[in-house]
């Protein structure tokens, strides 16, 4: 494999300093990182004294199968950060000075401990702002949870740390709890594998002693995405002897929900290792000119980050930035939510048309609120896909997986067990507003000889206001009468079509309301998946297929989050929903981090090869400025979702065009004005271009 210059001086480093390589997406990080590590042992390292560590599984197995390519008969050790922190933890426990805890992955028994402590610690605070039966503020408390376990430092601290709002105060208590469980009960999570050593090394000094100095080198990759606690424990094990080489990116580090920081290789490595020796990656060989001079246009209004830019070689191959918009939303639906996306459609026919695969494209959605409509779309005009997450997919909606149980209370013989669970599924969407405790109640009055009236709810909901009991009246009887019918089909249109529907349009307009905006698109899909089923199993058979593996020789697209396709290069991304509140994530009760939430979108628009995709709402004034190259959206259209991203703006996408066209064709001299003149003549200086903006 030939490597440029700048590749070769890392590959070829003194091994007698602590070394911070940064390299740009698709700058060959991993193909160096491997080269550097053959190289040492190639000069005589020994490979017992060398760690080679990073965060996830797969990036490790990757690494390990890559460097079997070198013929090097004695490899040194290729560990993630779990597997590591499992092979300390059993070291230590073997010498009594950790507790010995039996490690558990039952994600279910982790929730239900999590849920039923924060319950307690709702009820000790005595609060009414904070529901524990709401599922959002369940998953709050879990990435609160796992934050806590990024460090060593008390709940409190993390909890301002984070900016959390003051209604979500019980967090803190219910830490505290889950920890005084988790110690009673003798387990160990993933995180806690991590969590745990890096704790208990604060207290205990033999256990420094028992794993520092033991090593000469430890190489991180993705050193970006390390966290704090995880930090602790590679200081601990370096002592005072082992060198550090850490390769990653500023620009790339998305993961801050689990505690980790563009600081780590910036002003945090500085206050370290301020001897040490610091090399830049400069060029990227997966995409062309266009797309690096939008992301970096994007990029460099981060202010947390290391001054730098990524170039395309010259004679690099062209990368097409291209745009779709959605269709004109319906009055109060966001415009993402459209289950047509015929502009996104198109391009894909026209990417499959050229020859290539349905392998080659990734959807790359911000949020899992926009999965389902490109799902729908997908599925209407036979397009393969498959989903990264299955949890994500539109089958697992509230809405889907609700009509799911109540079809399957009306068609299915079961267990009283099991009919109460479709019941409970049954209420989900939309949501009852009712405790679970509730529902048997609830689940007898249905299915009873007896009328369900006011005064049988009253019964059971005593003192409840008259709209309240209205409503959990009028619910139930729906609920009923359409499991009364004689055919599937009767069933089918007296539940969906008499009473969800109506329901749900009228709901979803109103400014409280339980059903979100996008609720009626999701059920016309839903409705257009399942319209030819004509039986229970032709309707079940509709909702099974549903992102099931495709035959197609074609293969199918992945959808993915944009976290999750870190270190995914493709021929095509897709970027959906390029629009305000979704990209940058903005959430009323949160406060915004939008150099993080710019990182996560570079992330995502630097995966492609050959072609970037964005799909935008129909922002009739973004049209008309983004002729004059501007780079700056209007302050009024933002943390509004029908207006364009404010990071489409940043990229300044036809200003990228026309200095990319430039470039290409060998041009010299000046070239027109632009708001991005001083990104671009950076970029054509560095380049080594003699054009400039002028």
């Amino acid at each position: 494999m030939e490597f440029s210059e700048e590749q070769i001086n890392f590959i070829v480093a003194p091994f007698d300093q602590h070394i911070l390589l940064s390299a740009p997406p698709g700058g060959g990080k991993s193909k160096v990182t491997q080269a550097r590590v053959a190289y040492m042992l190639s000069k005589g390292i020994n490979p017992e004294t060398m760690l080679i560590t990073m965060f996830s599984r797969p990036a490790a197995e990757e690494f390990r199968r890559d460097m079997q390519a070198y013929n090097i008969a004695n490899q040194p050790r290729i560990r993630h950060y779990h597997q590591l922190g499992y092979r300390l933890c059993q070291a230590l426990e073997k010498r009594n000075l950790i507790p010995a805890r039996k490690l558990i992955d039952d994600e279910n028994q982790w929730l239900g401990i999590c849920r039923d402590n924060l319950r307690k610690s709702i009820i000790e605070h005595g609060t009414s702002d904070i529901n524990a039966y709401d599922q959002s503020v369940i998953d709050n408390f879990l990435s609160f949870v796992n934050f806590c376990k990024s460090d060593t430092l008390p709940a409190e601290e993390m909890f301002s740390r984070l900016k959390l709002p003051s209604d979500q105060q019980p967090f803190i208590l219910g830490f505290e709890l889950v920890e005084k469980e988790r110690k009673r009960l003798k387990f160990r999570t993933l995180s806690d594998l991590i969590y745990d050593v890096a704790v208990a090394l604060e207290y205990e000094e033999k256990i420094y002693k028992s794993i520092a100095n033991k090593l000469d080198h430890i190489v991180i990759d993705e050193y970006q995405d390390i966290d704090p606690a995880s930090m602790k424990i590679f200081h601990a094990m370096a002592g005072t002897r082992a060198k550090f080489n850490c390769i990653g990116d500023d620009d790339q580090t998305i993961f801050e929900w689990r505690g980790s920081s563009p600081k780590t290789m910036t002003s945090d490595w500085d206050a370290v290792f301020p001897t040490s020796s610091k090399l830049h990656l400069t060029k990227t060989y997966r995409y062309g000119h266009e797309l690096a001079l939008a992301a970096y246009n994007c990029i460099s209004r981060n202010s947390e980050r290391t001054e730098k830019m990524c170039l395309s070689p010259l004679d690099a191959n062209k990368t097409e930035i291209n745009i779709g918009y959605y269709d004109e939303p319906a009055h109060g639906t966001p415009p993402y939510a459209d289950t047509n996306q015929s502009s996104m459609i198109a391009a894909i026919k026209r990417f499959i048309e050229k020859g290539n695969s349905y392998s080659d494209i990734a959807i790359l959605p911000r949020m899992h609120s926009v999965t389902p409509f490109i799902e729908i779309a997908l599925i209407r005009a036979g397009i393969p896909y498959s989903m990264h997450s299955k949890s994500t997919s539109i089958a697992n909606t509230p809405l889907f997986k609700s009509i799911a149980s109540t079809a399957a209370l009306f068609a299915m013989e079961v267990s009283q067990k099991e009919k109460f669970s479709l019941f409970a599924k049954s209420l989900t969407f939309p949501r009852l507003p009712v405790k679970r405790e509730k529902y048997k109640d609830l689940f007898s009055l249905v299915f009873s000889e007896g009328a369900i009236d006011d005064e049988s709810l009253l019964n059971i909901f005593p003192g409840s206001k008259p709209f309240f009991i209205k409503s959990i009246n009028q619910r139930l009887n729906s609920l009923r009468n359409s499991l009364s019918k004689e055919s599937f089909q009767e069933f089918y249109d007296s539940y969906i079509n008499t009473f969800l529907m109506p329901l749900v349009l009228s709901e979803s307009t109103k400014g409280k309301s339980n059903i979100p905006k996008e609720s009626p698109s999701l059920l016309n899909g839903f409705i257009e998946i399942t319209k030819g089923a004509t039986d229970y199993h032709q309707f079940n058979r509709a909702l099974r297929a549903i992102g099931s593996e495709s035959s197609n020789k074609l293969g199918s697209i992945s959808i993915l989050s944009q976290h999750s396709a870190k270190g995914l290069t493709v021929k095509m991304a897709i970027i959906p929903a390029c629009c305000e509140t979704i990209s940058p994530s903005i959430i009323p009760t949160k406060v915004t981090d939008l150099e993080s939430e710019r990182r996560v979108f570079y992330v995502a628009a630097t995966r492609p090869r050959e072609e970037l995709l964005l799909m935008l709402p129909p922002d009739r004034e973004f049209i008309k400025l983004s002729e004059t190259e501007i780079n700056t959206a209007p302050a009024s259209h933002q943390e509004d979702v029908n207006y364009v991203s404010r990071f489409v703006y940043e990229m300044n996408i036809p200003g990228a065009k026309r200095i990319s066209h430039a470039i290409h064709e060998g041009a010299g001299g000046d070239l027109d004005n632009s708001p991005s003149k001083l990104e671009f003549n950076q970029y054509l200086s560095r380049l080594g271009s003699f054009a400039r903006v002028r």
